[in-house]
Parts: C-alpha cells; sequence; structure tokens
C-alpha cells in the first residue's frame, strides 16, 4: 500500500492496482508538469503539480464512494466502482509540458504527432487535445497493468461541471497560490447522487437552503478563481509569450512531441535558454524573459479581437512581435444552477464560457 499525507484532503491510500498506476512511469511523469503552468510568476506557490491533482481528484472520488457504500450495502457495481476511480487517477494522463499551453500550440499547427514509449509508437493524426492522448496512452497503462477488464473512460462524476476534477482543482489552486476564492464546503459530497453508469445528479431540487448555499460557494469560487488567477493578467501575457515560444520552438525543430511528454516544464524552458545564442537568438530571448520574468516589454495592445479562426491565430503566431493568447468557448451545462433560483448565477458562468482572444506586442 501507498500512503500518500495530502495538504487537501488529508491521507489518501493506494493499494494493488491503484497502486500500481501511480508507479507507472507514465503517471510519475506528471510530477513534472505544473498544473498551472506559468502562474507561479504571479502566484509563488503554485508549483503544484498534474501529479498531485491527480492523486487528489482520486482521494475525494475514493472518500465519496466509502460514503456511498456505507449508504447502500445492496446492488453496487464494485467493477464499475473501481474502474470510476481508475479514471479519477488517470483523467490527466494526457497532460504533457505546460499543459494547456502547449495543447494550444499542437492544436493549431497539424502536424503529425509521434511519440513513442518503449516498444509502443502512437500517432496522432487530428487536432491534438490531451484527452485523445490520454486515452491513447491509458490503453499502454491499462495493457502493461493488466486492466482490460475495466472500463477506463471519461465519468461524468468525474468531468462534470460540479465533478470531482473541478472540486479538487479549485480548492487546491486556492491552496497553492495562497487565495481564499476557491473554498469550498465538503458536505456537497452529501449532496450528489450515484447513478449507474459513473453518472451523478444533485439532491438540491427539493433541499434546504444549506443545500443551495453550498453550490453557490463552488459557482462563486469558480467565478472568483478564474476572474482573479487563470486570467490574471500578468499570467496571461506570460501564457501568450509561452505559447509563441513553444510554436517557434516546435517549428524549428529544436523541442520534439516526444520533449513535451517526457521532459516536463523546467527541463523544457531550461533547453531553450540555453540554445545558441547566434542560431536561435529569438528562441533563446523569449525563453530568458520567462524564465527571468523579464514581461515589462509585453504590452496589451487589444482585448477586443473577434472572429478569429485557426489560420488567423497562425498569422499573429508567425509574426515576430505579436503574440496572441486564445481559449475556445465551451457550452456550460447549466442543468444544476436551474434550482438555484438566481439569474445571476447563470450569468456569473456564462462569463466563462465565451471565447477569449488577447493580443500583446512588444514596446518598441
Amino acid at each position: 500500500m501507498v500512503t500518500i499525507k495530502d495538504p487537501i484532503h488529508g491521507l489518501i491510500h493506494l493499494e494493488g492496482k491503484f497502486q500500481d498506476i501511480v508507479q507507472h512511469p507514465l503517471f510519475i511523469r506528471l510530477k513534472y508538469i505544473k498544473q498551472l503552468s506559468l502562474a507561479h510568476l504571479v502566484y509563488p506557490g503554485a508549483t503544484h503539480t498534474r501529479y498531485q491533482h491527480s492523486i487528489g481528484v482520486y482521494g475525494l472520488t475514493d472518500k465519496f464512494f466509502r460514503m456511498f457504500t456505507r449508504s447502500f450495502k445492496n446492488d453496487i457495481d464494485l467493477k464499475e466502482i473501481e474502474s470510476v476511480k481508475m479514471y479519477a487517477l488517470l483523467h490527466d494522463i494526457g497532460h504533457i509540458s505546460f499543459s494547456h499551453d502547449s495543447e494550444a500550440v499542437l492544436s493549431i499547427m497539424n502536424n503529425k504527432l509521434t511519440y513513442n514509449y518503449e516498444n509502443t509508437s502512437i500517432t496522432i493524426n487530428e487536432e491534438y487535445t490531451h484527452e485523445k492522448f490520454g486515452e491513447k496512452l491509458i490503453s499502454i497503462i491499462s495493457s502493461e497493468l493488466d486492466l482490460d477488464d475495466y472500463s477506463i473512460k471519461n465519468y461524468n462524476i468525474i468531468s462534470d461541471e460540479i465533478g470531482f476534477d473541478r472540486l479538487d482543482y479549485l480548492v487546491r489552486d486556492a491552496y497553492y497560490t495562497g487565495t481564499t476564492y476557491g473554498i469550498i464546503d465538503e458536505y456537497v459530497l452529501d449532496l450528489i447522487k450515484y447513478k449507474t453508469g459513473g453518472n451523478i445528479e444533485l439532491d438540491i431540487e427539493n433541499g434546504s437552503s444549506k443545500n443551495k448555499r453550498t453550490i453557490e460557494s463552488i459557482l462563486i469560487a469558480r467565478y472568483m478563481m478564474f476572474n482573479n488567477v487563470y486570467h490574471h493578467n500578468t499570467i496571461i501575457k506570460a501564457a501568450a509569450i509561452l505559447r509563441k515560444l513553444l510554436y517557434m520552438a516546435l517549428e524549428y525543430d529544436v523541442i520534439t512531441f516526444q520533449d513535451l511528454v517526457d521532459a516536463g516544464d523546467e527541463a523544457i524552458l531550461w533547453k531553450l535558454l540555453n540554445l545558441d545564442q547566434n542560431k536561435y537568438k529569438k528562441i533563446r530571448d523569449l525563453a530568458r524573459d520567462l524564465w527571468y520574468r523579464r514581461l515589462n516589454k509585453y504590452t496589451f495592445k487589444n482585448t477586443d479581437v473577434e472572429d478569429f479562426d485557426n489560420k488567423k491565430i497562425l498569422e499573429y503566431m508567425e509574426c515576430d512581435d505579436l503574440f496572441i493568447y486564445w481559449t475556445k468557448g465551451k457550452k456550460v451545462d447549466k442543468r444544476f444552477i436551474r434550482h438555484l433560483g438566481g439569474s445571476k448565477f447563470i450569468s456569473l458562468i456564462d462569463q466563462l464560457s465565451k471565447d477569449q482572444y488577447l493580443l500583446i506586442e512588444v514596446k518598441n
């Protein structure tokens, strides 16, 4: 058995197949990928990793099912519960160095991506996402650890708007950034009703005002974390520079997809800031600006750009003095908000679901 003392959820125990998963090389590499990419440039404590988050999601899921199985002794599919817990551990296995920033770059480059792990080769010919890559890595881990009898797939209880992925990262990110925005009452676990197939429902339609306040706290926590941490101006500025840097490094074959998967954030950045100054001056300078937090020569030019597509984004990526940060809008599932009786909370979530395009330029 492996016992981990987690600052968020306390003691987390992993044994059997779960212990094998956390000791697998493809899982261990998550120790070298920061959860919030460059957020530590603003919040120095934000150096926590995808590894810690994955363990935390597992811990929260395990805690829930311990409560669940005590309440319902019969008609429990233990194999399904174990499969859900495995997905909780592996839900972020597809993340690579710099997480969403490198994913954004790879998604517009449309390159054939190949990753080699021991005697297995993975090729991605479609638009890159960490979810697609994660499915391929899960397949490798399942084969090596004899997990093929389990159905390790995307379960709603993990990925839902109020799933355990979000419940962990909001609290964890708040803790490591030293903010109070992401505080969530774990009472929410008592409101979750588990359904066959890994789905959940919230038992708040006829619930007390405390139930509603608990859900409201999650919505507000998410809103505050996005506005004060994830979309902090300096963090977005640094992310725009990083995306330009990664794009150029990949275009010049200074780094490869294999490097992004295996090396981790610090190793990639260290390699780039030590490149030959004569041959790769632009790439080297960008890397050093990030490493030493020299961001003053970059300034926001426009924060209201519309009608961008991948072709337009690529044009900006190829322009030396322009940097662009973008997020793709997501359709937000609002079914759990309807119980709250307040449109203001739907409005808060709407603000987080829009496309965001920010242009940054180098000061003359």
